[in-house]
């Protein structure tokens, strides 16, 4: 999605991707995690850690997108992800213009699905915009590469 979520979109989203003729999951468990996007990750932390009084982990980097990013668990396997741009890449991906944010800003939220293409299509059926599925990956601290999909 791009821009704004607004609580239509949210709930619209969430509602497909939740009756898509998946194995039915509460909210709870489907949801996965927050994007908070800075133009400094660096510097968002530490805004976040003075707003909250919690500071995140480091997480990573994002080979090729241009981001890296700090974890701030929110208990079981939910967590808030502050991305910012990586001073070591050259391009930022343009889903994420995180260097263009002044301030923090709450940009996108991720939920799990146990088959992405049958998620893509129940959110179009519904009228939901979605962007085609892509590989991501973010390379750890400890140098473990993770992958999944996004859509």
């Amino acid at each position: 999605m791009t821009g704004r979520i607004g609580r239509r979109v949210f709930v619209c989203g969430s509602l497909a991707v939740f009756s898509g003729g998946q194995v039915r999951r509460s909210v709870r468990d489907s949801f996965d995690h927050l994007l908070l996007a800075v133009s400094d990750l660096d510097h968002g932390i530490d805004w976040f850690e003075r707003q909250t009084g919690v500071r995140a982990v480091a997480g990573g980097v994002h080979p090729g997108r241009g981001t890296r990013n700090g974890l701030v668990s929110l208990g079981r396997a939910h967590y808030l992800e502050i991305i910012g741009p990586d001073p070591a890449q050259t391009r930022v991906h343009p889903q994420f213009p995180v260097d263009k944010f002044v301030e923090p800003r709450l940009i996108h939220f991720a939920v799990r699905t146990n088959d992405i293409e049958r998620t893509a299509a129940s959110l179009r059926r519904g009228g939901v915009q979605v962007t085609s599925i892509s590989d991501g990956s973010r390379q750890t601290p400890a140098g473990a590469l993770l992958r999944w999909k996004t859509l």
